[in-house]
């Protein structure tokens, strides 16, 4: 671990120098990046910024070739898109939004993406509670786990210092309420055999917490039990930084939000603060009281969800792909389909690049 770090900060020291360097030689008005997280490019992120260039992030989006997101000045994980959200949030959806919202929802992989099968899933909750020993009288929290190497989880960290730290308070809360049932769910793409995890969560939770008490239910990536039956379980619902977050709360369920994740802090999530306010909250939990968003939370997380999945999210149709596995042929016959005025997409990116402060496909 020591000579892994330690490599880790040569090349960051390495890309920094040849970065400085490149920036001086080239001195460029706009610099454009991929992801704007990686070590390489966020050092150049980071110096272009600092020395007021304007830097553009890019990323795939949903493992889709074909489909790109654009970041300014931000990584394509955070975006800044504190403007185009005021707006959003107060616009009602079209009929074919709301139903491009719904069938984004109803598409959502079952399990993890790249796995060689895709399972059948118990989606009963009777049988689920039948197999995992929970009684149906007494309060249930299902706490949804993201996998450590997720750069959806670096630097997310809000009101405690990591996802382990999280955990574990949640786990000093339910050994003080027997009464309450707890159900960890580790998330699938734990298994997916090319991200090669090390550091499953359920082996560092009983290498760390053992013994866990009676009331304490682990599920394993590999459990062919619905994650999204237990969400509907769930009394309440805990996340740190997964996305499933954002489902619960565009399926107005229940869920405290514990890390900092993209859609935190919308005005449609109950988000915890601090130890001391998770452990209030639980505690109202526990009395009956379970905290909820606001009576509109579901409407605004369901426009949010608009936001990012079909207007930060912009499918360029310049290949004709198929994402597992990955088979990619140019759908560009003609370079004049690029010109200003034929695509939309391209206009919109574009101009984005050279004008904007948020790329968004219009509204």
């Amino acid at each position: 671990m020591v000579a892994a770090r330690r490599s880790f900060l040569v090349s960051g020291i390495l890309a920094l120098r040849a970065v400085t360097a490149w920036l001086d030689e080239y001195r460029p008005d706009i610099v454009v990046v991929l992801s704007g997280r990686h070590l390489f490019w966020r050092a150049a992120r980071e110096v272009a910024q600092a020395r007021g260039i304007k830097v553009v992030s890019r990323e795939m989006y949903d493992e889709s070739f074909d489909r790109h997101v654009y970041a300014v000045n931000s990584s394509c994980e955070d975006p800044a898109l504190d403007r185009a959200w005021a707006a959003a949030r107060d616009r009602p959806l079209t009929p074919e939004q709301d139903a491009r919202v719904g069938g984004y929802l109803r598409g959502l992989p079952a399990f993890a993406r790249q796995t060689t099968t895709d399972p059948v899933l118990e989606t009963d909750a009777v049988a689920i509670r039948r197999a995992l020993g929970l009684r149906a009288d007494r309060p249930l929290l299902v706490l949804f786990t993201n996998v450590s190497w997720d750069l959806f989880v670096a630097e997310r960290d809000h009101a405690f210092d990591g996802q382990m730290e999280w955990l574990e308070a949640t786990f000093d809360f339910v050994r003080d309420h027997p009464e309450v049932d707890l159900v960890v769910r580790a998330h699938p793409a734990e298994i997916v055999p090319k991200f090669r995890t090390v550091g499953r969560i359920v082996d560092q939770i009983t290498r760390r917490s053992a013994p866990l008490p009676d009331n304490v239910f682990l599920v394993g990536p590999e459990s062919e039990v619905s994650s999204d039956t237990l969400r509907a379980m769930a009394s309440c619902n805990l996340v740190y930084c997964a996305s499933v977050g954002l489902e619960a709360a565009i399926a107005g369920q229940p869920v405290l939000v514990c890390g900092a994740p993209y859609y935190a802090r919308k005005g449609f999530t109950v988000d915890v603060d601090t130890p001391g306010d998770y452990r209030r909250l639980l505690e109202r939990h526990a009395a009956g009281d379970t905290p909820r968003a606001p009576a509109d939370s579901a409407t605004l997380a369901r426009r949010f969800a608009h936001l990012m999945k079909f207007r930060y999210a912009i499918d360029m149709h310049w290949t004709n792909a198929d994402p597992m596995p990955m088979k990619l042929e140019l759908a560009i016959t003609d370079l004049g389909e690029l010109a200003p005025g034929r695509s939309v997409a391209v206009d919109t990116v574009c101009d984005g690049i050279l004008h904007r402060d948020e790329i968004l496909l219009p509204g």
